[in-house]
This record gives structure tokens, C-alpha cells and sequence, in this order.
């Protein structure tokens, strides 16, 4: 159990205990009708503290991003819109579900990445989008391009590029 509130000298004890601590083990288990997240800590001594924590405003917060992404996705499919987004920390690529299905592909079928992309793209368009995808790595200006894709089937599609910069911590 933890004493007190968030802030109070009991609680930042506890909190300095923890602090480095193994968590051996984490068990989603449901109590009172609630989920709840159950931790084991070893403590010097031989001794555990268990933890319990109450995940039910978690799980409705995942709920509701599954809902909003579901939407998200089939917005993107009428739309015919393709979204990726690029980790600059870890060097990163990710594809919607959606830039799988406009490139002709199952989702999840390639590693998404710069190279891979580039692939699709018809070889008249590929130098200006090079020099574009570098200018904007170098820059972080970002300009629309429209170029043509050449999908897994071989049909020739134009698409219009065109991005955001956002921050994520």
C-alpha cells in the first residue's frame, strides 16, 4: 500500500526505496471487478513488497485510442491518403496501414525505410525526391513534391508528398 498522497515525505520514502529496484514480476490480474496491475519488488532482508495498481482508467485511455486510430485508419483509406512517420532519435520509419495498401503491399509486408520507398519510386522522379528527402534532413524545410509510384502490381500511381514536423517526447 502506498501512504498518502503523491508528494507527502512517506510517499517520496517509499518512492526513494524503490528507487534501482528489480520488479520481478508484473501480473495483470482484476480485483473488486477492476483490472489492476500486480508487481513483486525485492526488498534488502529477503523481503517482497507487492504492488497493486489500478489500471482501469488505463485501459479505458487504450480503448479509446484503439477507437480513434480505427477511425484514424479508415479515414485514411477513403481519403486515399498514406501517412509514415520518422523517428529522428532512433533513425526510424513507420507506415500507416494505409501507405502498405497505396504502394500495392499487405501491411506490414516491407521494413518501412527511406531505401525501401525509394524503390517505389519511378525512376524520372527519383533524383528530385533524393535531393528533396536530403535538403529536408539537412534543413527541416519541407516542400510538396508530387511524383509518381510505381505499386507492387506495376501501376503507375502520382501521389502529392507533403508533411508536418511534430515532436514527440
Amino acid at each position: 500500500l502506498m501512504p498518502k498522497a503523491k508528494g507527502s515525505e512517506e510517499y517520496e520514502a517509499v518512492v526513494s526505496t524503490l528507487a534501482g529496484r528489480d520488479v520481478r514480476a508484473k501480473k495483470i490480474t482484476t480485483i473488486a471487478g477492476k483490472p489492476a496491475e500486480l508487481s513483486t519488488v525485492l526488498l534488502p532482508q529477503n523481503m517482497v513488497l507487492l504492488l497493486l495498481r489500478d489500471i482501469s482508467a488505463l485501459e479505458n485511455l487504450n480503448a479509446r485510442l484503439s477507437t480513434i486510430n480505427e477511425t484514424y485508419d479508415y479515414a485514411e483509406q477513403t481519403s486515399m491518403i498514406g501517412s509514415f512517420r520518422f523517428d529522428f532519435k532512433h533513425k526510424t520509419f513507420e507506415y500507416s496501414n494505409n501507405m502498405f495498401r497505396i504502394l500495392g503491399c499487405e501491411i506490414n509486408e516491407l521494413e518501412p525505410s527511406a531505401e525501401k520507398f525509394f524503390t517505389f519510386v519511378h525512376p524520372e522522379d527519383l533524383a528530385e525526391l533524393r535531393s528533396e528527402t536530403e535538403s529536408f534532413f539537412k534543413t527541416g524545410v519541407i516542400r510538396d513534391l508530387e511524383y509518381r509510384i510505381i505499386r507492387k502490381d506495376r501501376r503507375v500511381i502520382y501521389v502529392r508528398n507533403t508533411a508536418i514536423l511534430t515532436e514527440i517526447d
